[in-house]
């Protein structure tokens, strides 16, 4: 059974792009604790979408308690969906250079996966 959790936190939509065939748009959870100390990535694989999965409570709580942000995603394809170097890989890290400057939270662009 899950407990309801109050946190000060926010949310963010986010899109990340690489070309020619990288696509991940993202939700995350970030909670009010400075430093961010890592990224927790939640990712279903091709197709799916996790992106409501920031919204957990539990996750939450566990996210606040280690200082860590939440991110879902939804991996799209493209031409070059699998390649490590132009593909989904680049997207998620361009989101997450995103997230970092619209959080606040400089941090998160470095942080660990």
């Amino acid at each position: 059974m899950s407990m309801q959790y109050a946190f000060a936190a926010q949310t963010y939509d986010v899109d990340g792009h690489a070309p020619p065939g990288g696509h991940v748009p993202i939700r995350a959870w970030v909670p009010d604790s400075v430093p961010i100390r890592g990224v927790i990535v939640m990712s279903p694989g091709a197709g799916g979408d996790e992106r409501g999965a920031v919204g957990d409570p539990d996750w939450q709580a566990a996210a606040a308690k280690w200082h860590f942000a939440l991110v879902g995603t939804m991996l799209e394809g493209g031409a070059d969906y699998n390649n490590a170097s132009s593909g989904t890989g680049p997207a998620l890290d361009n989101a997450l250079n995103d997230l970092a400057k619209q959080s606040g939270h400089a941090e998160i662009a470095d942080a660990p996966l």
